[in-house]
C-alpha cells in the first residue's frame, strides 16, 4: 500500500476518492489477487491523495 499526499485537508472539507480496479488475477486456490489504484480530490477538484494497494478477493 503506497500513499501520497499532495495537499492539506482540513475538517470541514468533503473529499472524494475514487478507486480503480487495475488488475485482477485468478490464484490455484479459488481467490482472486488484485491490485488498484485510486485519486481522492477535494472540493476543488484538487488531487489531494494518490496512491494504490494489493489484496485477495476470498470466496
Amino acid at each position: 500500500m503506497t500513499f501520497h499526499f499532495k495537499k492539506p485537508v482540513y475538517a470541514d472539507e468533503q473529499i472524494r476518492c475514487d478507486v480503480t480496479i487495475d488488475k485482477l488475477m485468478a490464484k490455484a486456490n479459488g481467490r482472486t489477487a488484485l491490485l488498484a489504484s485510486f485519486v481522492c480530490t477535494n472540493e476543488q477538484e484538487e488531487s489531494v491523495l494518490e496512491g494504490n494497494f494489493d489484496g485477495v478477493i476470498i470466496k
